[in-house]
């Protein structure tokens, strides 16, 4: 802060939307092997096995001219959507239940630097700290003679994110960041129709991560 108010700067405001490519990281891209008549993921298996995902974001901040670049303080935040891989999906639909999804939301605030190599080309760097929230949907059926039904509820915890990459011009960028999403607390209650006193409950901790690909458009 000392050094950017002795510089000689002028602060612009910049607004950003991004469209998110993911790939799962950490426990996410865990692959899982289910038993014989086991469909569901279940406590031992939930927040593993994610497909590719896809996301949306927004980000504002400040940019200031420091002579040897650009320094962009910015608050942002995302959405990554992610499900399971399809060979559970199919064995879910083929017994009339569904299988889960994955949600994480992180909130951030950072710093991007970036430097004008050429009129066209200002490749930049940046990091970011924050909080993110976890979102599992059921999986199974509420009411099935052969499926149980899962509901899962997570806490939100630390997240980081760190990319780099190059704008194209003034409005368009591409970069590629992986998010920390952290290590969630998973805690679940399973609710069988067919078999009343197997109900029960539990709680895991799943790290998250994804590796992105970032389009982003500013304005």
């Amino acid at each position: 802060m000392m050094f950017i108010a002795g510089a000689n700067v002028h602060a612009q405001l910049e607004q950003s939307v991004f469209l998110n490519l993911a790939l799962p990281g950490a426990q996410l891209n865990d692959k899982v092997s289910l038993a014989p008549g086991q469909y569901c993921l279940g406590i031992d298996n939930i927040g593993m096995d994610a497909t590719a995902g896809f996301g949306l974001g927004y980000r504002t901040g400040f940019r200031f001219d420091v002579g040897f670049g650009d320094v962009t303080p910015f608050v942002s935040a995302d959405l990554f959507w992610n499900r399971v891989k399809s060979d559970v999906r199919d064995n879910l639909s083929l017994n009339d239940g569904k299988s889960a999804n994955y949600l994480n939301i992180p909130l951030m605030i950072g710093v991007n630097y970036g430097y004008q190599l050429t009129d066209v080309f200002r490749p930049f760097g940046e990091f970011g700290l924050g909080y993110d929230m976890f979102l599992i949907t059921g999986e199974g059926a509420k009411s099935s003679s052969v499926l149980p039904y899962y509901k899962y509820s997570t806490k939100g915890t630390f997240a980081w994110q760190i990319g780099a990459g190059c704008y194209f011009g003034s409005h368009v960028s591409a970069g590629i960041h992986y998010y920390g999403f952290g290590k969630h607390s998973v805690s679940y209650r399973k609710n069988s129709t067919f078999l009343p006193t197997d109900n029960q409950s539990a709680t895991v901790l799943r790290s998250a991560g994804a590796w992105t690909l970032r389009i982003g458009f500013h304005f």
